[in-house]
């Protein structure tokens, strides 16, 4: 696929209709590249567009823009906007390289008395090794849910693989009710950093899978670099916790040396149960190694039932 523009579309898909779901965007050494997805307005369905690279050559100068995704009837699942940059399934070089990558206005509204949900707003998926996605830009995200949806997936989805490397990417302008953002660091060096900017968090709701206990979840499988986050509010009103309680910020890693500095400047985490923590165990059974250090500056720690849990949190 290439030189594509999608625009003004409406999809009415049904419980289990699908948008435009491209498979094999890139098959073998042929890219697919300069492509527009713009102003598109789906309902319900299995998602309204997502591309899927399937080989080496990778996927690049692909914007997403003005999509409205409207969830209305129950059991609806999948991801609504993303990509999977996966090599194949090939468990050796060359990678898969996916770049210059854009969500912009990307809006998902799941209707009060919905339920039973499992739904990604925005989603980048390494999906299988030898893959990297960099340089991508997610702005202007809006992601609606019900406090009594029981909904599962989340407004924003990054997922690394143990070869699948994520890095480089901005994280601007989201506002999210009763969801949580899932993020990954998972440079190829030192150098690669996420940056997470003015994001609007407000929730009233249980957290029903067992990898999302937090507002802002950052995973780094065993990568290095520096996360920000700035600018943002992430608050909590669900008193009814459990084990194993949320958390505001939650860093975390499975690997056994992992290398990231997180820096949280000019915000305010409010009414968790831990504001920050980098060794919360989640619920899933794998065993949790902190990140960090994690440096607080000039926010708000408030309402919390207890401010830190871990080590390097100054």
């Amino acid at each position: 696929y290439e030189n594509i523009i999608l625009e003004d579309i409406v999809f009415n898909l049904g419980q289990y209709g699908a948008g435009f779901i491209a498979e094999r965007t890139a098959v073998g050494t042929l890219p697919s590249r300069n492509m527009i997805f713009k102003n598109i307005i789906a309902y319900n369905g299995g998602g309204t567009v997502f591309l899927y690279t399937y080989g080496s050559s990778g996927l690049y100068n692909v914007k997403f823009q003005n999509i409205l995704n409207v969830v209305s009837v129950n059991g609806i699942t999948d991801d609504r906007v993303g990509i999977s940059c996966t090599n194949g399934g090939n468990s050796s070089a060359p990678y898969c390289d996916c770049f210059n990558i854009e969500f912009d206005s990307i809006y998902t509204y799941i209707e009060p008395g919905v339920s039973a949900l499992d739904v990604n707003g925005v989603k980048i998926d390494m999906g299988a090794n030898y893959a990297y996605a960099h340089d991508i830009a997610i702005r202007n995200i809006y992601f609606y849910s019900a406090p009594s949806s029981q909904q599962q997936g989340v407004a924003i989805a990054i997922y690394d693989a143990s070869q699948g490397y994520v890095y480089n990417y901005v994280v601007e302008n989201v506002q999210v009710y009763n969801s949580s953002l899932h993020l990954s660091l998972m440079p190829t060096d030192k150098s690669g950093s996420v940056i997470v900017d003015n994001v609007k968090l407000f929730n009233n709701a249980a957290f029903y899978f067992n990898w999302f206990w937090g507002g802002i979840i950052l995973r780094s499988q065993n990568g290095m670099g520096k996360a920000l986050i700035s600018n943002s509010v992430l608050v909590n009103r669900y008193t009814n916790v459990r084990a194993p309680f949320p958390v505001g910020l939650l860093a975390y890693s499975t690997a056994s040396s992992p290398n990231v500095e997180i820096y949280v400047n000019s915000s305010v985490i409010d009414g968790w149960y831990y504001a920050v923590s980098n060794n919360i165990q989640i619920p899933n059974g794998n065993t949790v190694t902190p990140i960090g250090p994690v440096y607080i500056r000039q926010s708000r720690i408030t309402n919390n039932t207890n401010v830190a849990s871990g080590t390097g949190i100054v």
